[in-house]
């Protein structure tokens, strides 16, 4: 059933947030369950508990790795618009318009939380 949301949500162009877990004395589950739905392409998860909030943002912050990354994809793809290149290469990777999307949604996200890429 996730997956059809993430993937229901990506044809919509809208992003998905994941659904609550409701055992809120079990943090290590939701840890669990918020790392899945990340990996699915999730932005995030919804919170029954205040207690579940620093989970959800541990969950589905960029990493220091992943904010690289993204900026490194961001530079190539200005660098790519001057030889009008459709597709290049970034780190061994192939980029291409939703990489660079996604690249810059790490970045977006990074500053929101005042991280400062």
């Amino acid at each position: 059933m996730q997956l059809a949301v993430r993937l229901a949500a990506a044809e919509a162009g809208v992003w998905a947030c994941d659904t609550v877990y409701g055992t809120v004395s079990d943090p290590e589950g939701y840890t669990r369950e918020a790392q899945a739905a990340r990996r699915l392409g999730f932005i995030g998860k919804s919170c029954v508990h205040p207690t579940q909030v620093p989970l959800a943002n541990a969950g589905f912050r960029p990493t220091d790795a992943e904010i690289a990354a993204a900026l490194r994809v961001v530079a190539a793809a200005r660098g790519a618009e001057t030889t009008a290149s459709g597709a290049f290469l970034v780190d061994g990777r192939m980029i291409d318009i939703p990489f660079i999307t996604h690249a810059e949604a790490i970045l977006g996200a990074a500053r929101r939380l005042g991280l400062d890429p």
